[in-house]
Parts: C-alpha cells; structure tokens; sequence
C-alpha cells in the first residue's frame, strides 16, 4: 500500500552572519531550496538591521522562496537606536512586496497586521475580542514526558508546580484549572500588568501584536502574565510597522481583497 502526505518545511535561521560569515549562502542553499520545492517559508531572525532589505530581496529574488517571515529575537534587549533602524528596513521590505508593483498578499508576516484588528481600528470598526495568547498551551494540548508525567507544554516540561499529573496515575485537577482560568480570564488578564512598562502607548491592549509564551515569561520574570520588556519593545516595534501597512493600503485603496487564504476589508 502506498501513502502519500504533505510535508510543510519551515526554516528558522537566527543571526546566521555570526556563525558562518561569508560561507553562509553556501550553507544553506539545500535547505533553502528543499524550502522552495516543498512550498514552504523561511523565517529570517536578526538584529542586524544593515543585512534586513538585501538578504529578504536575495531570499525573493535568487532563491524563490515563496513565503518569507521577519523577526527580531525578542529574549535580546536591542538599544531603541537599532530598533528604529530596523523599523525603517521593514518598512522597505514592505514596501518592496506590497508597493513596488501588484500587492503580494500572503507572501510575508507582516499580513497579520491586515488581519488582525488595527485595520479595523484605523477604519474605525469595532474590535474583535482575542484570546490571551497564540498557542494553545495547557487548554488545546498537554505534554507528555519520557516518564509519563504531563505538563501544559514542552516548554513547561520539569516545572513541577505546572505537573498536571501522570499518565500511569492521576491527574493534578487543580493545576489544570489553574492553566484553565488562566487562559479564560482573556481581557482582564492578559496585559494586567503591562502598566508598568510606561513606554507601551498602544490605544488598546487588542492590538498588540502578542507573540507571548507564557513559559518563558515565568522563565524571564517569574510570572506567566509578565513578559520581559524586551518583548514587549519587539511588539511595540511590529505594530508600528503594521500600522505603517495599514495606513498606507487605507490610502492607496488597497485595504480590500481576497487572497488564496483569506479575505479582508
């Protein structure tokens, strides 16, 4: 008998510079174009906005990758300086894939910002209610260890406090709860601190990009609902550039469309 399956490649590169120099492009041709023959994306993180436009454009143009993710690594605390650098690069990528000639919806992350609720912000819409965060941890799945034990995530895995219990025993119903509420609370909780970080100047806390893990805020700040401000910056900084793509598809007459995957308005 014979089977068949689709198989979805992502490549995920940080700051690959640093560690092969100029012998890079050379190291990952396979990888990258195993990425273009399987239909998949290249998730390109750096910090180094001088590198952003060319190697994206080299990505596009030389490789044919067919979808190209941007972000910065959000554990690093980037000086203010940097990061308006690299806003400024995005939104020359941006500018290439969406105004330079036909839109090329579906072709970047930076779509999100399209479907998310900034363009109805902007356009003056109500907004939608969101969950707190992007994964569906401790709610949608559990995580089960080499010794049975279970956990919300594998990133929780060997936190003791968050063991939901044991495959060949029980289960822990007060720490599923905990992660249960956690996760119903929504609105209320899920930026009830944010407060403190006085340079977050969002209008509404739902349109905050929100690339959180609860496991590495209780990892960075020792709260699962803290995250550090490196992180928060790194959404500060997608905003503004969604913001920027937004206003200008608003102006352009381009806010409306359909794409393979969606259709916006």
């Amino acid at each position: 008998m014979k089977y068949s399956a689709n198989l979805y490649i992502s490549l995920s590169f940080a700051n690959a510079e640093e560690v092969y120099g100029n012998d890079l492009w050379n190291r990952l041709k396979d990888a990258l174009y195993l990425v273009r023959d399987l239909g998949g994306d290249v998730h390109f993180v750096s910090k180094n906005p001088d590198i952003m436009y060319v190697w994206f454009v080299k990505l596009d143009k030389e490789f044919n990758i067919p979808m190209i993710r941007m972000s910065i690594p959000r554990n690093v605390d980037i000086p203010d300086n940097v990061l308006d650098k690299i806003e400024n690069e995005w939104r020359r990528i941006i500018n290439y894939v969406f105004f330079t000639e036909k839109p090329r919806f579906e072709f970047t992350n930076f779509d999100r910002g399209i479907k998310s609720n900034l363009m109805k912000y902007l356009k003056g819409e109500p907004l939608d209610d969101i969950q707190p965060y992007y994964c569906g941890c401790g709610w949608m799945y559990i995580s089960v260890d080499v010794n049975g034990d279970l956990y919300p995530c594998d990133w929780m895995c060997a936190l003791r406090t968050l063991k939901f219990g044991n495959i060949y025993s029980n289960m822990d119903l007060g720490n599923v709860l905990k992660v249960k509420e956690m996760m119903d609370d929504k609105l209320d909780l899920l930026y009830r601190n944010c407060p403190i970080y006085s340079f977050c100047n969002l209008p509404d806390v739902r349109l905050c990009p929100r690339a959180m893990c609860i496991a590495e805020n209780l990892q960075a700040t020792g709260q699962m609902n803290l995250p550090q401000p490196s992180h928060c910056k790194a959404n500060l900084l997608e905003y503004r550039v969604h913001k920027y793509l937004c206003e200008r598809l608003i102006k352009e007459g381009l806010e409306c469309g359909v794409s393979s995957q969606f259709t916006f308005c």
